[in-house]
């Protein structure tokens, strides 16, 4: 899958009150000081389910409106368990 949710395409289509899902490649860092703007309303934070995403997702403490959990195929039978 191609890697194409990045911060200038955020805050691009969030002219046009569009949104889009980030990549999960970006750091704590910079997760935090894009969704500490006021124009990212149309962003979706990207993540695994996995603990090291969690942990990322915990270090970002910024307000953050949508989450998109990234659920491989191969990995929905363990959701079961849980």
């Amino acid at each position: 899958m191609d890697t194409i949710g990045t911060l200038t395409i955020a805050l691009a289509l969030n002219k046009y009150d569009l949104s889009v899902t980030l990549h999960k490649y970006y750091s704590a860092d910079d997760l935090g000081d894009f969704f500490s703007a006021k124009k990212t309303a149309g962003a979706f934070y990207s993540m695994r389910i996995n603990k090291p995403d969690y942990d990322k997702l915990c270090e970002v403490k910024k307000p953050i409106a949508y989450v998109c959990a990234g659920v491989a195929n191969g990995y929905t039978f363990g959701l079961r368990k849980h």
